[in-house]
C-alpha cells in the first residue's frame, strides 16, 4: 500500500492529480493477486482520496467511489475551463469601504475590507453568512489576509498585526496580538496546520503552527528585506505545504514540513544580476507545487515581451516559459491558478485568457472569458470558482466552472 501511495504522490507532483487515476485504476481492474488485497482495503482508497483530493469526509457509499467522484468532477471542470463554459452571477453589497482581499472555498467566499471587517457569503446563494471584525480600538486597519481552513474554521489578519481566529460563523478571538509602529503586517496566508505572516521590518516573516487549534510561534526570521516597502509584497501558502513570498523583485520559497531549512530559503527568481539586467515580477499565483509568474524587462520593455514562467516550488526548477505577444503584454497579470493545471490571466481590457501548464509545457489557449475590466482588481480562485469585486459598483461576480451556463 505504501509503495503505491508514494508512486501516486510522485505522479501528483510531476503530472498533476488528474493523472493518478490512469495509473491506479488499470492496476485495480487487472486483478493482479499481489495488488488485490491493497485495492480491496478501504484504508487505501481513503488515504489516496485524502492525499490527492484533500477530502476527509465520506460523501459517497465507499472511499473508492469518493475518489472516482472527485476525479470526474475535476475533469468536468477542466473541460469547462478550456471551452469557456461557466455560470455567471452578480451581487451588489451595501458596503462603501474598499475591498482589500478575497478568499474562496467550495462553500463560501470571504471579503476583507479597508474598515477591518470581513464579510462571509454563501458561494451559491450569495447570502451574507457572517460579518466579522476584530477589536475596533485605535482605528482598525485594513484586512491583509484570510484563511478558510476546513468547513468551520476561519482566520483573518490586519495590517496592525492582529490575527483573529475562530468558527467561521463567529465569534472570533485575537489569537495573535498586533505589532508596534512602524512595522506592519503586509501579507498573510496559511492552511490547516500553519500560518505565515510577511512584515515590513524585522522580522521579515513569522511562522505559526496550530497545535490543538491554537497558534504557536515556531519561527521568526532575523533578517529584513527593505525592498518589501517599495514593491508589492505578498505571501502564499500552497496546497502542497510550501511558502512562496514575492517582494516585486524576487521570489523565495521553503517547505513548511522542513523547519531546519526555514533559515535558508530557496530563491526561485532573483532579478538583479552582475551586469545590471533587471526583471520585474509583475504578479504570481500558486497551486500545489506550481508557481506561475509574470516577468517584465524593466530596462528594455520594447525588446522583450512579457513572459509567463512556471516554477516548481519544491525544487526551484523552471518548468516552462511562454512569451505573450502584443497587444497582451502591457496588461498581463495572473489572476490565479485553478483546477491544478490552468492559470487565468488578465491580458487586455475585458479579456481573461486561459493558460494550461504542466511539467512539460505551458500553453496560451484560445479560450477567452469576457469580463468587465473593473472586476479584475481584487479576485480569488480555487479549483472551481473565480470570485472578483468591482470597486466602482460595489458588486461581486462569481464564475462557477462546474455549473452549466444559464
Amino acid at each position: 500500500m505504501d509503495l503505491i501511495i508514494r508512486v501516486a504522490d510522485t505522479i501528483v507532483h510531476e503530472q498533476g492529480r488528474h493523472a493518478v487515476r490512469d495509473f491506479i485504476f488499470p492496476l485495480a481492474n487487472a486483478n493482479f493477486p499481489v495488488f488485490r488485497p491493497v485495492f480491496l482495503d478501504t484504508r487505501f482508497w481513503q488515504s489516496l482520496t485524502q492525499r490527492v483530493w484533500h477530502r476527509t469526509v465520506l460523501e459517497q457509499d465507499t472511499w473508492r467511489l469518493e475518489y472516482d467522484f472527485w476525479h470526474q468532477r475535476h475533469q468536468q471542470i477542466a473541460e469547462n475551463i478550456v471551452q469557456g463554459q461557466y455560470n455567471e452571477s452578480f451581487m451588489e453589497v451595501p458596503v462603501l469601504a474598499r475591498c482589500t482581499c478575497l478568499k474562496v472555498s467550495n462553500d463560501c467566499f470571504a471579503a476583507g475590507f479597508l474598515d477591518g471587517h470581513v464579510r462571509v457569503y454563501d458561494i451559491t446563494t450569495m447570502a451574507l453568512l457572517a460579518d466579522l471584525r476584530g477589536s475596533i480600538q485605535n482605528n482598525p486597519k485594513s484586512v491583509c489576509g484570510i484563511v478558510i481552513s476546513g468547513e468551520d474554521r476561519f482566520t483573518f489578519a490586519r495590517e496592525d498585526g492582529d490575527i483573529y481566529h475562530g468558527p467561521i460563523m463567529g465569534p472570533l478571538y485575537r489569537a495573535v496580538p498586533g505589532v508596534s509602529w512602524p512595522i506592519s503586517l503586509l501579507s498573510f496566508d496559511g492552511n490547516t496546520q500553519y500560518w505565515v505572516g510577511l512584515y515590513s521590518g524585522i522580522p521579515s516573516f513569522k511562522v505559526w503552527k496550530l497545535v490543538q487549534g491554537e497558534p504557536q510561534l515556531v519561527f521568526s526570521s532575523e533578517t529584513s528585506f527593505a525592498d518589501w516597502r517599495l514593491g508589492s509584497p505578498r505571501v502564499s501558502v500552497t496546497t502542497s505545504g510550501h511558502v512562496v513570498a514575492c517582494d516585486g523583485d524576487s521570489i523565495f520559497a521553503f517547505s513548511l514540513t522542513d523547519p531546519e531549512r526555514w533559515t535558508c530559503q530557496r530563491w526561485l527568481i532573483q532579478t538583479h544580476n552582475p551586469i545590471g539586467y533587471r526583471m520585474l515580477l509583475r504578479t504570481f499565483s500558486t497551486y500545489g507545487n506550481s508557481c506561475v509568474v509574470v516577468v517584465e524587462d524593466t530596462q528594455h520593455p520594447q525588446h522583450l515581451p512579457l513572459r509567463l514562467m512556471m516554477i516548481d516550488v519544491a525544487s526551484g526548477q523552471t518548468l516552462g516559459t511562454c512569451e505573450v505577444p502584443s497587444p497582451y503584454g502591457h496588461r498581463l497579470s495572473v489572476i490565479g491558478c485553478i483546477n491544478d493545471r490552468f492559470a487565468l490571466v488578465h491580458t487586455d481590457e475585458h479579456t481573461v485568457r486561459v493558460i494550461s501548464y504542466s511539467r512539460a509545457e505551458i500553453l496560451l489557449h484560445p479560450t477567452t472569458l469576457q469580463v468587465n475590466d473593473s472586476y479584475l482588481e481584487i479576485a480569488a480562485v480555487n479549483e472551481r470558482y473565480f470570485v472578483s469585486y468591482n470597486e466602482s459598483t460595489f458588486r461581486f461576480m462569481v464564475l462557477d466552472f462546474l455549473a452549466p451556463p444559464e
